[in-house]
């Protein structure tokens, strides 16, 4: 959604309070969580899971600040998660080689690397630890420790301090659409914010449903609907991504806390909720008047 810790926050901040979010992958300084406790999937990496990509510096600004708490979790310099990295493939090889069945060899399985180039088996060398930056006093030199490194297990949580910020954030935010207003206005100035809530999440999805005429409902009718501004090859796929997160949570999370029962909220909270589905409302409105002008 960005790449300012603010950024990570609100994506955070998607989903209820107290839930955890597990680090599975780590490539190019960027962290990949699942969300634990929720979604029907196969696998950690299963689409159907729900997933939020975060810098590893926002990460480490959101811990300082203690709007986030990390178990398993540090920040280490490049050299030493290279040792980390190898550490871990090292251990998974020979955990492989256990489960098959055979017999756990006494040598480092890292030495025997490789692949096959036309009948001709080619070994593979790790880059020289020597290589790779660590500190050096004697040059006055002092390696960045921004290195996000974690243990089995670990795992980050938002913390009350990050979701005050973060109500504070969606507060400031508040812009409620011109479609909306008429109906949404009057409920909050009566302080009925579950109302107002319930109200742009049908706002939300009534929109969807009749952009890309469909009967489904809740989260099948968000992967519909983006599966339709797909087709109109506009926009990026981690664009499309990140609005396929937004439109389920908003649903699934939100929206779905009020849909079923009468609820009062104090108003910081209600603001941060309201804005947050304002927010939503906005960018389906947005994408269908650029898609669904051109496809039909």
């Amino acid at each position: 959604m960005g790449d300012s810790w603010q950024a990570a926050l609100i994506n955070l901040g998607s989903f209820p309070e107290g839930t955890v979010f597990a680090p599975i992958s780590y490539i190019d300084r960027c962290i990949l969580l699942i969300v634990q406790g929720f979604g029907n999937r196969l696998d950690d990496f299963d689409e159907h899971g729900f997933h939020i990509a975060v810098w590893d510096e926002n990460i480490k600004e959101l811990s300082t600040r203690g709007l986030v708490a990390l178990e398993g979790i540090s920040f280490v310099t490049r050299r030493q998660y290279e040792i980390f990295k190898r550490d871990v493939m090292r251990r998974e090889m020979l955990d492989n080689i256990e489960s098959s069945g055979r017999e756990r060899p006494d040598y480092d399985p890292l030495l025997n690397l490789g692949f096959m180039d036309q009948g001709e088996f080619i070994p593979f060398r790790f880059p020289s630890l020597e290589g790779f930056d660590d500190d050096d006093p004697e040059e006055g030199w002092y390696a960045d420790r921004n290195w996000f490194r974690h243990e089995s297990g670990a795992k980050v949580v938002l913390t009350d301090a990050g979701l005050r910020q973060l109500e504070s954030f969606w507060a400031r935010a508040l812009k409620i659409p011109d479609t909306a207003r008429a109906r949404v206005s009057p409920l909050i100035e009566l302080n009925m914010y579950d109302t107002a809530i319930r109200e742009i999440g049908a706002l939300i999805e009534s929109h969807m449903r009749k952009a890309i005429s469909s009967q489904a409902y809740g989260v099948a009718l968000a992967n519909e609907f983006v599966n339709y501004v797909k087709a109109t090859n506009r926009h990026d796929d981690w664009a499309l991504k990140v609005l396929r997160k937004e439109l389920r949570t908003a649903l699934k999370f939100v929206r779905n806390e009020f849909a079923h029962s009468v609820s009062d909220l104090a108003q910081p909270r209600a603001n941060a909720l309201i804005a947050r589905m304002c927010h939503v409302l906005t960018q389906v409105e947005q994408v269908s008047l650029l898609d669904f002008a051109c496809l039909s």
